[in-house]
């Protein structure tokens, strides 16, 4: 990944510490924790339990980790900043921190061919009734061997496929936005409309995570350049 994450290796090479944008980690292979710092307050915010995580990839999964609080920093921010301890108060950074953990996960099993533990993650988080992912060469052939099925409670079915499991993901998070929802809603499936909406931007984020081409500081570069530009713009008036 080419985004701020730096890393150096502790007790032997078991663990690691590393610093991203505001937030820092410290991996202990001996309790298999990991645990989540505010770096500019020295602070420590969340200890994650990396055991039930299998297969593991405790540095995979806190550059994960990372990537996602800066999606979330430039959403918060309107693209002004990376550091999400800049854009929420120190006290409500642990549900935030919490539920990009399991958006990290998510995009751990994937990267990690983990895709039933992915499957059955998402669709308990977001309570559909079918929520799946398979990898079926023989069937769809070479260019698409990745299918996505996303099934409601209230019957609703929508299929993707794609050349990477990303690319499946990435269509299936756009179809429920753009289809799935406003079918919910004519059925008058309101409630499970809005739990779909969680989900698309959930799919969304871990669509970004996987693509290894996408870096958040890009997003913040355009931003700058575009106020750079409107202030000249203004001052010539």
């Amino acid at each position: 990944m080419r985004f701020e994450f730096s890393c150096k290796e502790t007790d032997g090479g078991i663990g690691f510490e590393a610093k991203g944008c505001g937030l820092g980690y410290r991996y202990d292979g001996r309790t298999l924790t990991l645990d989540v710092l505010h770096l500019c307050m020295r602070r420590p915010l969340l200890l994650l339990d990396l055991g039930p995580v299998f297969p593991r990839n405790p540095l995979l999964y806190a550059e994960f980790l990372e990537k996602a609080a800066q999606i979330n920093a430039l959403l918060y921010s309107s693209n002004q900043t990376l550091n999400l301890c800049e854009t929420i108060h120190v006290e409500k950074l642990v549900p935030v921190i919490w539920q990009l953990a399991k958006t990290a996960e998510l995009a751990h099993d994937v990267e990690l061919k983990n895709y039933k533990a992915f499957s059955e993650s998402v669709g308990t988080i977001h309570e559909v009734q079918t929520f799946r992912l398979d990898y079926e060469e023989s069937r769809y052939g070479r260019d698409n061997p990745y299918r996505l099925t996303l099934k409601t409670h209230s019957g609703t079915e929508i299929r993707a496929s794609g050349s990477t499991a990303r690319a499946a993901i990435s269509k299936i998070a756009e179809l429920t936005l753009r289809d799935v929802i406003a079918l919910e809603f004519s059925l008058q499936s309101g409630e499970n409309a809005q739990k779909l909406i969680a989900l698309s931007a959930r799919l969304s984020t871990v669509a970004r995570l996987l693509d290894m081409n996408f870096d958040p500081s890009d997003k913040l570069l355009i931003s700058k350049k575009k106020d750079e530009k409107a202030r000249s713009g203004k001052s010539l008036y």
